[in-house]
């Protein structure tokens, strides 16, 4: 109990740090003049001019709120999903991305997967044999043994009294 006590107080005591160098944090940017400096370095795509985003992306990181690695994978994930390249996301681009997920080799390989998943427990629920083999395969044939004999082994793996004959 007294481990747990001392980690919430801990917790607390570093809560109340970082609240108080947050808040003087803010109190010393609402009152710092901007100078040309700062707006170069702001101006992230080195067009002249500082947007909202750019201000807010600089803020945050100067505060310490996020890290510039979390700011450049939502670029990279904004920029994939900005398929025509505006700089904005509109329905037409989260479409087209979409669009080239369903043609993608491995979203068919999951959906495959996926349906072969639903087939198998459709088919345990409905009380059939295990082992009946894949539809895929040779529907029912597991290997060059025909369906019956998959079904006996099954059937003598289940019970635990060995293989019937064949």
């Amino acid at each position: 109990i007294a481990v747990g006590a001392m980690g919430v107080w801990l917790g607390g005591v570093a809560n109340i740090i970082v609240e108080s160098r947050s808040a003087r944090y803010r109190r010393n940017m609402g009152m710092k003049e901007l100078t040309q400096h700062d707006l170069d370095i702001m101006d992230s795509d080195h067009d002249g001019v500082v947007t909202r985003a750019e201000f807010l992306e600089f803020m945050l990181v100067a505060m310490n709120k996020i890290d510039q690695d979390l700011v450049n994978e939502l670029r990279e994930h904004f920029n994939r999903l900005d398929v025509d390249g505006t700089g904005e996301l509109t329905k037409e681009d989260l479409i087209e991305v979409a669009r080239r997920k369903l043609k993608s080799p491995i979203h068919k390989l999951r959906l495959a997967n996926y349906k072969e998943r639903l087939l198998e427990q459709s088919r345990a629920q409905a009380g059939f044999w295990p082992n009946f083999g894949s539809p895929r395969t040779n529907y029912g044939r597991q290997g060059n043994r025909p369906f019956w004999q998959t079904m006996g082994q099954s059937l003598g793996q289940s019970m635990n009294i060995g293989r019937f004959r064949r």
